[in-house]
């Protein structure tokens, strides 16, 4: 590996996480993460001292950022441990950012009816896949005909290489039967389909069309707040989402002061009150 770049270590370090069976969507940021160090320190990233790694995530403005990238950096370090390429991880004298509770950022219902309204082609499609489904920006960029099943399912492969089958929503079913047979639903040059970020790009810009600001995870937040809402239990939304745990479905759900005013309501009451 010369010195000042990531050099070939990165190609290796991609493979030993593809032969792990790490996601897509896992390796790419990892990968992101020790190219954007490497850069900053303007040398091989396995010279880093423990106070260099602290400098580097004083920049970004973001808890989440901070936890994120620094085990990005773990993950490449332990790597390097495991397999005899290095015995000093500079991470280990740095303390683990924490992780903030996160914070549910549902889009409002009227905007995203507003977009479904006035989008058409692919960019409503991409938006339908996330607010009904659910799915994530990668899990919407490679949707394939093959993904739809009888009796109402679809198939996806998301986070960490997850497997599931979930319910289809009847506006994603009315897109599955007019691009029935197309393969991927938004062909493109990342092993055939588009990449992720053409995907937040697209939906992103519907709502910016109407005066939205938003993020695209922001309508999986919807999916999970609105099926709880209309009744599902959490353990249901769940499934629909595909997290591993309850704990983290939680945290994608916004309770209204309405409805928490329309359940306080309906606590039971002694007969002289």
């Amino acid at each position: 590996m010369t010195t000042g770049s990531s050099g070939p270590i990165v190609p290796i370090w991609t493979a030993a996480m593809r032969a792990d069976n790490q996601a897509a969507e896992t390796i790419r940021r990892r990968v992101g993460t020790l190219r954007r160090f490497t850069r900053y320190l303007g040398r091989d990233p396995r010279t880093a001292t423990p106070d260099e790694i602290v400098l580097w995530l004083a920049r970004f403005r973001t808890p989440a950022t901070r936890n994120a990238y620094f085990g990005d950096l773990r993950a490449f370090f332990d790597w390097q441990i495991l397999t005899g390429r290095e015995v000093i991880d500079p991470t280990r004298k740095v303390k683990y950012p924490k992780r903030p509770p996160g914070t549910p950022r549902p889009v409002e219902t009227a905007d995203l009816l507003r977009v479904l309204d006035r989008a058409t082609g692919d960019p409503r499609a991409m938006v339908a896949l996330g607010a009904y489904e659910g799915l994530r920006r990668f899990e919407i960029a490679k949707v394939h005909d093959d993904d739809f099943r009888t009796g109402g399912v679809m198939y996806v492969l998301g986070k960490g290489g997850f497997e599931a089958v979930i319910a289809v929503h009847e506006i994603v079913a009315a897109e599955a039967r007019r691009r029935a047979g197309r393969g991927f639903w938004f062909p493109g040059s990342d092993d055939g389909h588009v990449y992720r970020e053409e995907v937040g790009d697209a939906i992103v810009a519907e709502f910016a069309a109407v005066g939205v600001t938003m993020t695209a995870h922001m309508l999986r937040h919807w999916c999970a707040t609105e099926m709880l809402r209309n009744g599902a239990t959490l353990r249901e939304v769940q499934e629909h989402l595909r997290h591993r745990s309850v704990l983290s479905t939680q945290l994608y759900t916004r309770v209204l002061r309405e409805d928490l005013a329309v359940a306080v309501a309906r606590l039971p009451v002694p007969l002289a009150a």
